[in-house]
């Protein structure tokens, strides 16, 4: 990947404001995560959308605590779901943000599935 993909891919995405970042995690969470997680925001809710309908819809009748518990249960027990929304995401990282990520990976994967996680749940009434 040339210089010039990872600038036209940085210029994609949208400017967040966040609070200065300790840990490097933290920095990648804030710099990276977030800010591809809402340019992708339409995607990841229209991906939830379909997976709860290849569930027969059932999402719909639960309350609102159970619909929270479905999404978090979703993204940590079901795993082609999970590796999918990690493609959403992934597939916007920069080469060195990719290499980041690599040496990182537990850490990042955690903070990714948890902004997923809230994201999706805090859209639950469009869902």
């Amino acid at each position: 990947m040339t210089a010039i993909d990872n600038n036209r891919i940085l210029a994609l995405r949208p400017e967040i404001e966040t609070e200065p970042a300790f840990t490097v995690s933290e920095q990648f969470q804030n710099q990276t995560l977030r800010p591809v997680l809402k340019m992708q925001n339409d995607l990841l809710i229209g991906a939830f959308r379909q997976y709860i309908s290849r569930h027969k819809d059932t999402f719909r009748k639960l309350s609102v605590a159970e619909q929270q518990l479905f999404v978090a249960k979703s993204l940590r027990q079901d795993h082609q779901f999970r590796h999918f929304v990690r493609g959403i995401i992934a597939g916007h990282f920069t080469e060195t943000e990719w290499r980041q990520f690599v040496d990182n990976e537990d850490e990042i994967n955690k903070r990714m599935m948890k902004l997923a996680e809230q994201r999706i749940i805090s859209q639950l009434t469009v869902i």
